[in-house]
């Protein structure tokens, strides 16, 4: 089988073993072939609320590190030795429990006139 520059299989074969790194593990499970070649895809499949948008900030943040760390996770959640759904406050536990301090937008909305603004908005619109 003939391999790309990242050294994935190349061509349109989906049948057989693809590429060496699923290592005979059943990945078929979590999305197909696809996802045993692509460990982000795997990992963004089993994230939840606002999970992926900390892997976003993550990855803009610490790229080279959180690719590793994907890999990792991606590969616990192929065996099952991970939640089958990981929230963004979990991931972002992780991260930072690793070392990686992630940031994040935050903002706090507050109620005017019977819909939600941004604190900042109200407060400039006040004063």
């Amino acid at each position: 089988m003939k391999r790309n520059a990242s050294g994935r299989a190349a061509g349109g074969q989906a049948g057989g073993q693809a590429g060496g790194q699923s290592g005979g593990q059943d990945g078929g499970q979590d999305g197909g072939p696809d996802a045993r070649q692509d460990p982000r895809r795997l990992l963004v499949s089993r994230l939840g609320f606002r999970g992926e948008e900390v892997l976003r900030n993550a990855e803009a943040q610490f790229p080279s590190q959180t690719r590793v760390l994907v890999e990792q996770l991606a590969a616990l959640a192929a065996t099952g030795e991970l939640p089958a759904v990981i929230d963004g406050g979990r991931l972002l536990a992780f991260f930072r429990a690793v070392g990686l301090n992630v940031r994040m937008d935050t903002t706090i909305k507050v109620e005017k006139d019977g819909e939600l603004v941004s604190l900042a908005d109200k407060m400039r619109s006040e004063g």
